[in-house]
């Protein structure tokens, strides 16, 4: 397969354990300050790891704001999953390791994600990735007899 084909449509790696994906927008640009970004992406996906192996739902998001080198403030959005067949501790490991995988993978990218199995870990910049879980509703009050 072409080098430039396999950018677009992402690489996979594949043991007996995990898959990973990388998905690449043909639209992707690069970040002037890769430091900053680094920084502030390594802070905010490692921050949701633990908030997503301890929901419910195995699922957290959120945002962090820096200023790179050029003085412009710019927001990073980001995503960690889990399915919620994992425990927090298997959780955890996994998401982990797709997050030092984004960050080996995507070093200035203004956009990246690692899909496998098991985990999922998504960030952008400058513009929110779009999901959002609602919250859980309270169970209905329960029903007293007369």
């Amino acid at each position: 397969m072409e080098a430039s084909l396999k950018a677009q449509l992402g690489v996979r790696r594949t043991s007996a354990y995990l898959r990973i994906d990388h998905y690449v927008s043909s639209l992707n640009s690069y970040v002037s300050d890769m430091e900053a970004m680094n920084a502030t992406r390594w802070s905010l996906m490692t921050s949701l790891v633990p908030q997503a192996a301890t929901s419910f739902l195995r699922f957290a998001n959120g945002r962090k704001e820096y200023t790179d080198s050029h003085g412009t403030s710019q927001v990073i959005y980001g995503l960690a999953q889990c399915t919620r067949n994992l425990n927090a501790t298997e959780c955890t490991r996994c998401l982990d390791m797709f997050v030092a995988e984004l960050s080996s993978s995507r070093p200035n990218n203004t956009y990246g994600t690692v899909k496998g199995y098991s985990c999922y870990v998504a960030y952008k910049i400058g513009e929110d990735l779009g999901i959002t879980i609602l919250p859980i509703a309270a169970p209905p009050p329960a029903v007293q007899p007369p």
